[in-house]
């Protein structure tokens, strides 16, 4: 039988980065590239707003890395 917890992380993410908190420090890219890129000018991009559930821990990873806490993380499902 799955836990709660187990399915709670395989829930829907999607990711967000606030454009204004944005320093263009690269730590998000360098734990996760299939979802972050740092374009040569202006903020963090979001390559894959809803990552699968396998890139989920290393989203996480930057979010918890941001050194301005520009990256947040919110549940779809709740948002309608």
């Amino acid at each position: 039988m799955r836990s709660r917890t187990v399915a709670k992380v395989e829930a829907m993410m999607k990711v967000f980065v606030d454009p204004d908190l944005c320093q263009r420090h690269g730590e998000c890219v360098a734990e996760v590239p299939e979802v972050f890129a740092l374009p040569e000018d202006g903020p963090v991009r979001v390559l894959r707003d809803e990552p699968p559930v396998k890139l989920r821990a290393k989203v996480a990873d930057a979010l918890r890395y941001c050194p301005t806490g520009a990256i947040s993380l919110s549940d779809p499902a709740k948002e309608s």
